[in-house]
């Protein structure tokens, strides 16, 4: 847990991916404390494909809140073009001060790069290392891969991190090796110099989210030897250094000349110009310079971004706890249906009704009578307008009169949304 205390001691704030109510909670009390922060995105979360495994933690709720970040932020930095370029669509203007493109880079002291000559050699290995984001990616490719698989078979395929099972079942034999993925990246890194790829691939479906991922594995790949085999149509492929393709077709044709090559002097000229091209654009010493450089720019002159104040309604809003969020209507559905179906009221007076989910539930159940009481009344306005024919079923706390009549049941959960269904 984060509170003011901590917040008032440092001099800025830095989110990574920020796309959780938390987070935007989080920044507006970093600017009431006029604690400048900056954001940084490497994936597109406003565009995550519908059969994505992280799917489910990235709909609706995440993406305004995304959208949130976005606006309340001082700094928003991105790792690929085509991430600025996206996310620029996102927002209502785009300052270049305060929205930068910082690409990926490698830690060069750390990881020295090494130019080397390929032989002509049919022995390759050919490697493949991501997550299991990437299962889609693999689609268009199934069955050039298996081509190229059973067409050389002197090949050798290694997986670093997930084996998409359709690929599997395709060349999965002795000539296959798998290897879990490793969040310490020196054993990684330590692991892919073991394996000595020769050539990486990266098979990408073109879209909105896959086209904005970085060209990391070019990165990796080079430390460890390997040439990449990289979309051209990404904006972070890099000409003369990768061997890029256009399609499936392309890419089985491009990927047929590298192993077919006796001399393998495209490989070699391929990893030379990587290496060079990274030690001039690519190294972090570069890279960090320039986020020394926001550092302290954000510390010493950016200004927060401003806060609004708050009223009742636009608060729940911003919380996505009104009657327009389908997780919120869920919510309430299920506490009105257990009091529904525990009491089975007949007359419900909601104290505190805020925007009237809750009131507005009872009366689509067919129960007789309900009344919400609040004290705002641009949130009983909210509920009018949803519900015309319901006019008559909320009050203004100053405007009520007194109640005649026995109401059989009484609800005054203030956070009712915070206590888990099991224990309500």
């Amino acid at each position: 847990s984060l509170d003011w205390s901590v917040l008032n001691a440092v001099d800025a704030v830095f989110l990574q991916r920020p796309a959780t109510l938390a987070a935007v909670e989080l920044i507006r009390m970093a600017h009431r404390l006029g604690k400048p922060v900056w954001i940084d995105y490497d994936d597109n979360y406003l565009a995550i494909p519908e059969t994505s495994p992280r799917k489910h933690l990235y709909g609706e709720h995440a993406t305004t809140c995304v959208h949130r970040c976005l606006e309340l932020a001082d700094i928003i930095s991105v790792s690929t073009m085509e991430l600025f370029n996206q996310y620029a669509k996102a927002l209502n203007h785009v300052d270049k001060a305060t929205f930068w493109y910082l690409r990926n880079a490698l830690d060069t002291e750390r990881f020295a790069l090494k130019s080397r000559k390929f032989d002509g050699s049919k022995n390759k290995t050919i490697l493949w290392r991501g997550g299991d984001t990437h299962g889609d990616n693999f689609q268009p490719y199934l069955h050039k891969i298996g081509l190229l698989y059973y067409n050389h078979p002197e090949t050798n395929w290694v997986f670093v991190g997930h084996a998409p099972a359709e690929v599997l079942a395709r060349i999965d034999n002795e000539r296959v090796k798998r290897f879990d993925w490793n969040n310490d990246i020196f054993a990684y890194f330590d692991l892919l110099q073991e394996i000595k790829p020769d050539i990486t691939i990266v098979p990408w479906v073109n879209n909105d989210f896959e086209n904005c991922r970085s060209n990391n594995s070019w990165l990796e790949s080079t430390m460890a030897g390997a040439v990449t085999v990289f979309p051209e149509w990404s904006t972070e492929f890099v000409p003369n250094s990768m061997v890029g393709y256009k399609n499936a077709e392309d890419f089985y044709e491009r990927m047929t000349n590298l192993l077919a090559d006796d001399d393998a002097s495209v490989l070699t000229e391929k990893l030379e110009n990587s290496v060079a091209m990274i030690n001039e654009k690519y190294s972090l010493i570069s890279q960090n310079e320039l986020r020394m450089r926001l550092i302290n720019e954000l510390v010493e002159v950016r200004p927060t971004a401003d806060v609004p104040s708050y009223s009742k309604l636009s608060y729940l809003i911003e919380q996505q706890q009104t009657q327009d969020y389908p997780e919120y209507r869920k919510l309430i559905a299920q506490t009105g249906d257990y009091l529904i179906q525990t009491i089975k009221p007949v007359s419900t007076v909601v104290f505190g009704c805020l925007t009237g989910a809750l009131v507005e539930h009872m009366l689509d159940s067919k129960v007789p009578q309900c009344l919400g009481i609040d004290d705002d009344a641009e949130c009983l306005e909210y509920f009018l307008v949803r519900n015309p024919h319901y006019q008559h079923a909320v009050k203004c706390v100053t405007d009520l009169e007194p109640i005649h009549g026995i109401f059989d049941l009484g609800v005054a959960l203030d956070y009712f949304h915070k206590i888990p269904m099991d224990e309500l």
